[in-house]
């Protein structure tokens, strides 16, 4: 079977890091990326002060916590109205290092995921990947 050849999306879509609840969010670059090499998630990059903090996760929990709240552990996504930026999409962000609570245009998100999904279809990502490393990362999910 012949591989198509690896095609990759990276968009800059800005952020906002909330803080306190009285205080206002402060905004945060970030760069999204999707990459067919890795189908099943999306990379987000935040540009802070001390370097870039890079989280990957599935694209699928991007795509459903644009919808209701999804997630367990360290990364929680949900869809959230802001009084000053308008529909976003919150996503709460836990390691052993801290918390972070960053929130984005939900639109931004949806135009994103969109354009994966022309990229790599719902369903046909493990058709992307060597047998062995599909198995691998369902197993390591």
């Amino acid at each position: 079977m012949v591989r198509p050849r690896p095609q990759r999306l990276v968009v800059n879509n800005p952020c906002w890091l909330m803080g306190h609840p009285s205080s206002p969010p402060r905004r945060l670059p970030a760069t999204w990326t999707y990459s067919t090499t890795n189908p099943f998630a999306v990379q987000v990059t935040f540009h802070v002060n001390s370097g870039p903090v890079t989280w990957l996760f599935a694209r699928e929990l991007l795509d459903d916590g644009c919808h209701a709240t999804s997630g367990l552990a360290d990364v929680k996504i949900s869809p959230f109205s802001h009084e000053e930026i308008g529909d976003v999409v919150r996503i709460e962000l836990t390691s052993p290092s801290g918390r972070a609570v960053v929130i984005t245009k939900r639109d931004a998100v949806t135009d994103f995921l969109a354009r994966t999904y022309e990229m790599t279809p719902a369903g046909t990502e493990a058709k992307l990947l060597p047998m062995d490393k599909w198995l691998s990362s369902v197993l390591s999910a």
